[in-house]
């Protein structure tokens, strides 16, 4: 099959000698380019291809080529391949392409684009396996930069030669991948040279060009001295013609380092630090001083060479000669950074001596207050200190001036003058020069400081206006602890001193006439800086207000509202009333225009209201007010009212009913307006009282409304007022009503004595009525007492025939019971399911991570229990009282507890009724009891055997914790007999079992109330033991007879190790037999004090370090009275 991609490339050929090597293998792959006459190099014979590739056409890949090209110019290409016979005969040749791949790639790197990720059918680009001896493929619309890979192969393995030629096509290859060529620029030390290598090699021809024109030679490589741009134009066959590249060689440029510091001294100094002249050369530079290395010399020649360096660097001797000497160093430089060539550069500086003579004092440091308020500075004299500084010096001899700085004074720059008038500020340093006029350079140095004290200031602020009669607060504010003078209506002076907040305040009399306190000086103590003051408070009296009050008068009830006026005087405009109605405060009125305001008074509720002037106050700031007298009175009359009553249901035919319209409020006779189902029927009027009654007809079935619409009382005024109110009269026949469903419930006592009462006979009415409210509904317990309404039942009600029982109902039409219908319904009590009254808790061990107190409860295994015998139930499991009462949330069968005990309720429920009950149970999770790994327990043998009777239960204390109380502790010789306590199995004496070395035995730890239990592991060791003989007893003579001693422990060793020492033997002593046993530390010291009078044993452990064995005896210690 062929496969044709778009490829664009220059007519051209391959040019690769017959010398040209092929790749053998993919990643080998060599690069080619058609830039000569063609391709042709030794076919492979003897190589095989590798594997795993899909070669797709090719059935066989004998004796491989590879190749590959890179796209230079976009275009078609045609290519012809031949292959021949090192006799010039025709054999057959065969091909496959692959690409497009993406380029440039790395050529000294595997070529990357091999293997059947990249080499597969969807790359594939043309295949021939044909048995002609020449071969065509196309590349067509090909792309700059894209990559093909060719492999050409020997199919008849006879040696030869195979040729690959472009034969059309506008495209072009890169034939820089074949021979890329290059040149890299250099940096060259003053007097240095560069060595300048073309990339290609074995070339044709190699021109070189520099800064000077043509250079001699056909050669790869050339020496250069000078800096400039130099080029090369390479010719090989097989590459592209003419191939150029340039390169760039410069001199190296000196660091930009800062210059080294000239240094002096004085002249009385003998030698030098060079090191400070060097100090600063790398600051702000972004140099890093490490890649440079400095050496200091006393000629250039030296620090350029780096020969002869000065090693006395930080005491190096002056110039002879004294005050004014100098000469000059060299400082030398090398490169030594990663990019650089190792150039030095050279760093001239000097040394220089000069005469440091002169001696100021020192004098005392000037204080001011200063010169303006809030400037901060004060015009300093600086002519008394000049005296001072000199001291015993001639003033003819030397000049004194004085600066701003140090650096100044040090470099006899910036004077201050003139002396006699400086501006300074406080805490200013002043730096005095004092210089020999003979010898400027002769100078010393001093200072003094300057201190500006604040001016003290004071204001004074107060209330402006007052109102007759009061006082007022004046504030005086300013320079803490200050003396402020100040005077009041411009009489004598008074003082006040502020406080260390800098305040202080005066009360002013009750004034009725204006006032004024003026300001006058302040004086600050601490300084006495003083300073004269402005500003003043003028306190304005201002006069009391009066006000009235108009406006009695009489009106009816929700008539016009009549206005109540109150008027202001003596005062500013507008003016704020307080008033009260009835000795009730209301909200402030205030004028809105001239010096009157009206309230309007309502009358809608009747009664007196006595309107009352409290105060008044006028406007302005202050605001003067003053309590004030006065009221008016309006009456308010009540309106007449009316009322209808007599709403009533009757039957047809049945005697009339009355209807009542009373009147009220008002005078008699009242006369009433109504209607009868809207249609507005004769006035009537009340005669001897306040009612009048109106008979209703029955003749008519229906409803009949009586509407009330006005009232008008018989007083001078006629009152009127309209009305509203209703009755109804309802002539009717029997209802039609509904038989109710039977009323359902269960029981409401776990007795399930088939009474409830809590039956709400109320829910049935609207079942029997359909929801009419103007049917009565009554329940009775005999048909009798339904049909004469005898007896009806109320709600709740509790049945009296157990299980079910029948109700009788009676509905009328409301106010008619004479017309009544009847209907009956059952109560049912349904009984209960009860869950066993005492439900077990469900416990489990806490087998699952012991200690976290959590394990999986199956909890449907307690339904049985909980059923106690009922069937048809359903039980449910929940978290809470209030899930299990509403059956929500039930709990997961496979339930974990979150806590322990854990309360589980639960719900049982009748299938048929739905009738249920909850109860309650514990889940509890038991601890397993404690079963730590005791440590190993060695015992010896008797001679050569791995066995020896071992006490199992040594350990019993580490392995509970030490607490055995309520455990039962067995001992299994394997792990399953301990699981299932199979007592038949498990070891019968644990004071004296015969173990074997190495062996484990199973110890099963179990709570004796709760069953859960815990296994551990006990390893036996048997060893070879050491000789332990009885030794005699030690003796003490009590000198005081108290029983107790000093025993030398030790003593009795060798006795017990048989009478000599025993090489890795050792023998300790216990106060009990068990730390003997376990070998506890620390053992008993010797020599030691009994703690038991007169006779105390101790436990000898004699242990075998080779075996780790030991046995044990036991050594009596006797204290023997003193007669």
């Amino acid at each position: 099959m062929r496969k044709n991609y778009i490829f664009l490339l220059l007519i051209s050929l391959f040019s690769i000698s017959t010398a040209f090597s092929q790749g053998a293998s993919c990643a080998g792959s060599d690069a080619f380019c058609a830039g000569g006459a063609g391709l042709t190099f030794q076919n492979s014979t003897g190589t095989t291809t590798e594997t795993g590739i899909n070669y797709e056409c090719l059935g066989s890949q004998p004796n491989p080529a590879w190749f590959y090209m890179q796209i230079s110019q976009a275009g078609d290409l045609n290519f012809f391949i031949s292959q021949t016979s090192n006799g010039g005969n025709p054999i057959d040749v065969d091909f496959i392409v692959w690409g497009p791949f993406p380029g440039p790639i790395d050529p000294s790197a595997p070529f990357p684009y091999c293997g059947p990720t990249n080499l597969n059918p969807t790359t594939s680009v043309d295949c021939s396996f044909s048995a002609a001896a020449t071969e065509n493929f196309d590349l067509i619309n090909a792309q700059v930069g894209q990559i093909f890979v060719v492999l050409l192969t020997n199919f008849s393995g006879q040696a030869g030669q195979i040729s690959l030629t472009q034969t059309g096509g506008n495209g072009a290859t890169d034939c820089n991948i074949v021979c890329p060529l290059s040149l890299e620029d250099q940096v060259i030390c003053v007097g240095g040279q560069a060595i300048l290598t073309a990339t290609i090699s074995g070339a044709t021809t190699y021109q070189w060009s520099g800064p000077s024109g043509p250079i001699p030679g056909n050669v790869q490589s050339i020496v250069v001295t000078q800096p400039g741009t130099y080029t090369v134009v390479v010719n090989k066959p097989g590459c592209v013609a003419n191939a150029t590249a340039s390169a760039t060689v410069s001199y190296y440029a000196p660091p930009a380092i800062n210059p080294p510091a000239n240094l002096e001294e004085c002249s009385n100094i003998t030698t030098f630090n060079l090191n400070d002249a060097t100090a600063n050369l790398f600051n702000g530079t972004g140099l890093n001083p490490g890649d440079f290395e400095l050496s200091i010399h006393d000629s250039a020649a030296n620090a350029q060479d780096i020969i002869n360096p000065i090693n006395n660097t930080s005491t190096y001797p002056g110039p002879a000669g004294g005050a004014g000497a100098c000469t000059t160093l060299y400082l030398s430089v090398t490169d030594n950074g990663p990019t650089s060539s190792g150039c030095v550069s050279v760093f001239p500086f000097t040394i220089c001596y000069i005469s440091c003579s002169a001696d100021p004092e020192q004098p005392d440091d000037l204080t001011l207050c200063e010169s303006s308020f809030g400037s901060g500075s004060a015009v300093f004299n600086f002519v008394p200190q000049t005296p001072v500084v000199l001291g015993a010096n001639s003033a003819a001899d030397y000049t004194v001036t004085y600066h701003l700085s140090q650096n100044d004074a040090d470099l006899d720059q910036g004077a201050i003058t003139p002396i006699n008038a400086f501006t300074g500020t406080n805490g200013q340093i002043i730096y005095v020069r004092m210089e020999e006029n003979a010898n400027p350079l002769t100078f010393g140095t001093t200072s003094f400081q300057l201190f500006v004290n604040p001016l003290p200031t004071a204001t004074i602020s107060g209330t402006a206006t007052i109102c007759s009669g009061t006082n007022t607060v004046i504030t005086f504010n300013g320079t803490p602890n200050a003396q402020v003078t100040y005077t009041v209506d411009g009489g004598a002076n008074q003082n006040i001193v502020l406080n260390g907040a800098g305040t202080n305040t005066v009360t002013t009399p009750n004034l009725t006439a204006n006032s004024t306190y003026t300001l006058v000086s302040v004086l600050n103590p601490a300084t006495n800086c003083t300073r004269n003051l402005t500003g003043s408070v003028i306190v304005t009296v201002r006069p009391l207000p009066t006000a009235t009050v108009s406006g009695t008068t009489s009106v009816c009830q929700n008539a016009s509202s009549p206005s109540i006026t109150f008027t202001g005087a003596n005062g500013t405009s507008p003016y704020t009333f307080t008033y009260s109605i009835n000795n009730v405060v209301q909200p402030d009125i205030t004028t809105v225009a001239g010096n009157s305001v009206s309230v309007v008074a309502p009358t809608g509720t009747t009664g007196t209201f006595v309107y009352s002037l409290i105060n008044v106050q006028s406007s302005g700031t202050p605001a003067c007010s003053q309590n004030q007298t006065g009221s008016a009175t309006i009456t308010v009359n009540p309106l007449p009212t009316a009322t209808i009553t007599g709403t009533v249901a009757t039957c047809l035919d049945f005697p009339s009913p009355q209807v009542v319209l009373t009147g009220a409020n008002g005078t008699a006779p009242y006369t009433f307006v109504y209607s009868i189902n809207n249609i507005p029927q004769p006035a009537v009027q009340t005669s001897g009282g306040n009612s009048v009654i109106i008979d209703a007809p029955t003749d008519v079935a229906g409803t009949f409304t009586y509407e009330l619409i006005s009232v008008q009382d018989g007083s001078a005024n006629t009152c009127f007022q309209a009305q509203t109110g209703s009755v109804v009269i309802t002539v009717n026949t029997a209802p039609i009503i509904n038989t109710p469903t039977d009323y359902v419930v269960c029981d409401d006592s776990n007795n399930n004595d088939g009474f409830y009462c809590n039956f709400d006979l109320n829910t049935i009415i609207n079942q029997v009525n359909g929801g009419n409210p103007n049917i009565v509904v009554t329940f009775h317990e005999t048909l009798t007492n339904s049909q004469t309404g005898a007896n009806p039942l109320v709600s709740p009600y509790c049945n009296i025939d157990p299980g079910i029982q029948t109700i009788y109902v009676r509905a009328y039409n409301n106010g008619s019971p004479a017309c009544y219908s009847n209907t009956t319904f059952n109560l049912i009590v349904n009984p209960l399911p009860l869950a066993n009254p005492v439900i077990t808790d469900y416990e489990l061990c806490d087998y699952d991570n012991p200690g976290d107190g959590l394990e999986v409860f199956t909890l449907n295994s307690k339904d049985a229990e909980i059923a106690n015998g009922q069937t048809n139930v359903t039980i449910g499991y929940y978290l809470t009282q209030s899930d299990a009462e509403t059956q929500t949330s039930p709990l997961p069968n496979l339930y974990t507890n979150i806590s322990n005990p854990q309360e589980i309720w639960i719900n049982i429920s009748n299938n048929t009724t739905g009738c249920n009950t909850i109860s309650s149970f514990n889940l509890v999770v038991n601890p397993v009891p404690p079963a730590t790994t005791p440590d190993t327990i060695f015992q010896c043998s008797n001679g050569v055997t791995n066995q020896a009777l071992f006490d199992l239960t040594i350990n019993e204390g580490v392995v509970t914790n030490g607490n055995v109380s309520g455990l039962t502790i067995t001992y299994y010789t394997s792990l399953l007999d301990a699981q299932n306590e199979n007592s038949a199995n498990s070891i019968q004496d644990p004071l004296a079992y015969l173990g074997t070395d190495n062996e484990i035995v199973y110890i099963r730890v179990e709570d004796n109330d709760t069953g859960c239990y815990a296994i551990t592991t006990q390893l036996l060791r048997v060893t070879q033991g050491p000789l332990a003989v009885t030794p005699p007893a030690l003796h003490y003579c009590d000198p005081n007879n108290d029983g107790f001693g000093v025993f030398d422990l030790e003593s009795a060793s060798v006795a017990i190790m048989g009478g000599s020492a025993v090489a890795g033997v050792s023998v300790s002593y216990y106060e009990t037999q068990t730390d003997a046993l376990i070998g506890a530390a620390p053992s008993l010291a010797s020599p030691y004090d009994n703690i038991n009078p007169w006779t105390q044993t101790i436990y000898v452990r004699v242990f075998y370090t080779l075996t780790g064995c030991a046995n044990y005896v036991e050594l009596q210690l006797i204290v023997d009275p003193t007669p």
